[in-house]
């Protein structure tokens, strides 16, 4: 039996791997998933160690709160008794767990011991007293010490609002907010995905990029990003399931912008993978995913708690029509006409929904021309929604607004 299963997001996996370093030297054996192989036994391979180990150690962040694999596993884990939750920066934890006694641990050398207490069902070390007394200051001195902590304060900060990480987001935020910063209501979530250099058909060379530039838009107004491309079936199925149950647990609004070949077929939106076979009609329909169903599925699943407020597709190109990687062959352009007018139109601050489509249509077909892309849209939201303007996101709500730079039609008769 292992003594811990720790239960992390990816992009934890440095901070969980340090954890585990630290158990395994107070002699407790540690299992974590750095060498499980992903597939069709990950779920059910992940559910049987948890029941073998003693505990279950869970990461709480701003990345696991919204991973449903993590919510899963400490679901399981809570209902086994073997839950110890831990909290490794300044998240909120995810509903149905914030009264449970959390234990902060930013750094696992110094701060372990609670845990191992925690693991080990026995009260946690009283911390050391410490018989040296604290020098107090002069008045004066505390005043001018106060004061260089201020100046250097504001040094450091202008020195960084210049140039280099801190310049770009406070942009950002000017872009964005003018200046105000301001909450979103709930959380924000996007996957973007970009699939350009398919193995047996033709690649679409604008996709990564595509996926990078509004990844990058996203984030910049309040989106936690996820971001991948070239992506296999599997990896694409779990990435969309990971993201669907992101949303039905936590609410709020959640966008996916998808790049790359796809078909909408008797109402379902079908996406192909980098390794779908060549492209016949049999191997389109049997390699693509399909986010329809799985939407579906995970739904019906998945215990009400939010208000649906509805999903919006907007597809680059409408029925009988192509949605072009570049305005021209050849062209050295570094994103697709409709990518490129997604970023335009998400700088106009005051827009909803339906005035960001409109710009979207707009620039397509303004940027195509003499050749015909129109834009199309599907479904509705019932409370509307602005991408600058996060303060109005609709409260206690579920809200999905879907990306497609890919026709809305069928690619047997239309390709990209």
């Amino acid at each position: 039996m292992t003594d811990v299963f720790i239960s992390y997001a990816r992009e934890d996996r440095s901070h969980a791997q340090r954890v585990a370093q630290v158990l395994e030297s107070r002699g407790l054996s540690v299992w974590w998933d750095w060498d499980l192989i992903g597939g069709s036994s990950y779920r059910s391979e992940i559910r049987r160690i948890i029941g073998e180990s003693a505990k279950v150690l869970v990461l709480w962040s701003r990345h696991s709160v919204q991973s449903a694999f993590v919510i899963d596993e400490a679901t399981e884990a809570r209902k086994l008794g073997k839950l110890v939750p831990v909290l490794i920066d300044e998240a909120d934890l995810p509903f149905g767990f914030g009264d449970l006694h959390t234990i902060l641990l930013h750094d696992p050398d110094r701060e372990i011991e609670s845990v191992v207490a925690a693991l080990q069902g026995r009260p946690p070390p009283r911390a050391a007293a410490n018989p040296r007394k604290l020098r107090k200051l002069p008045i004066r001195w505390s005043i001018i010490a106060i004061g260089l902590v201020v100046v250097c304060a504001l040094g450091i900060y202008w020195g960084l609002g210049q140039s280099g990480f801190m310049g770009s987001a406070m942009q950002n935020l000017a872009q964005t907010t003018s200046g105000k910063p301001m909450q979103a209501v709930g959380p924000r979530l996007a996957l973007v995905i970009g699939n350009a250099n398919y193995k047996n058909t033709i690649s679409v060379p604008n996709a990564a990029r595509d996926a990078e530039t509004i990844a990058q838009a996203l984030a910049a107004r309040g989106f936690n990003v996820i971001r991948e491309v070239d992506v296999e079936r599997d990896r694409m199925i779990e990435l969309i399931s990971d993201f669907e149950r992101s949303l039905a647990i936590n609410g709020g609004v959640g966008v996916f912008y998808y790049a790359g070949h796809g078909l909408h077929m008797d109402g379902e939106d079908i996406m192909l993978p980098v390794n779908t076979r060549a492209a016949t009609d049999s191997s389109l329909v049997a390699d693509g995913v399909n986010l329809t169903k799985i939407q579906q599925e995970i739904q019906s699943r998945t215990l009400r708690k939010w208000i649906d407020n509805g999903v919006v597709s907007i597809y680059a190109a409408s029925k009988g029509q192509g949605a072009m990687d570049s305005t021209a062959p050849g062209s050295t352009e570094l994103n697709s006409p409709f990518a490129q007018s997604i970023l335009s139109a998400l700088i106009e601050r005051k827009d909803d929904l339906s005035g960001f489509f409109q710009r979207v249509r707009e620039g397509v077909e303004q940027s195509v021309k003499p050749l015909r892309q129109t834009p199309d849209i599907a479904g509705q939201l019932r409370e509307n929604f602005f991408f600058n303007q996060p303060d109005r996101d609709p409260p206690e709500r579920v809200s999905r607004i879907l990306l497609f730079d890919a026709s809305r039609d069928n690619p047997f008769t239309v390709s990209r």
